[in-house]
């Protein structure tokens, strides 16, 4: 009789102890850019390369690398493209838009700014080289993440 209160006095806490204790759930990250995004893409004076692995900005001579990145879905089709081990963000998004009375597709680049406030800016960038002279502008009035 006394080994089995045993028995049981040690299964209820076992199962208490794995009842208190948290488990971790992460969202699944992806460590190589949708291939949709990949290639040179051009608009707003700037030139965007997104490669397998990282992307750049290049405007006027200056250039900006991101070459260890996660990215991850989040809604309404928008991918965060997230820099490891820091909070800096962008979310990107491919469209269809009219860019002078042409459809185009074109890469959607979103920054939240501090103090921002809705409709948010977007810079869109298209794949012909031709268009990098060209605004490629539109709002957006909810954020990527909601």
């Amino acid at each position: 009789m006394k080994k089995w209160i045993r028995t049981l006095i040690t299964l209820a806490l076992a199962l208490a102890v794995f009842a208190i204790v948290p488990t971790v759930a992460s969202a699944k990250n992806y460590y190589s850019m949708p291939r949709g995004f990949r290639g040179t893409w051009y608009g707003n004076h700037k030139i965007v390369k997104v490669g397998k692995k990282g992307y750049t900005i290049s405007k006027y001579g200056n250039y900006s690398a991101f070459p260890h990145f996660a990215a991850s879905r989040v809604h309404h089709g928008w991918w965060v493209v997230g820099i490891n081990h820091t909070d800096a963000a962008s979310y990107l998004k491919r469209t269809t838009q009219k860019v002078h009375g042409h459809n185009r597709v074109v890469l959607d680049h979103f920054m939240l700014r501090i103090p921002d406030k809705a409709p948010y800016h977007v810079e869109g960038f298209a794949r012909y080289k031709s268009m990098k002279n060209y605004s490629i502008k539109s709002t957006i009035s909810y954020l990527p993440w909601y």
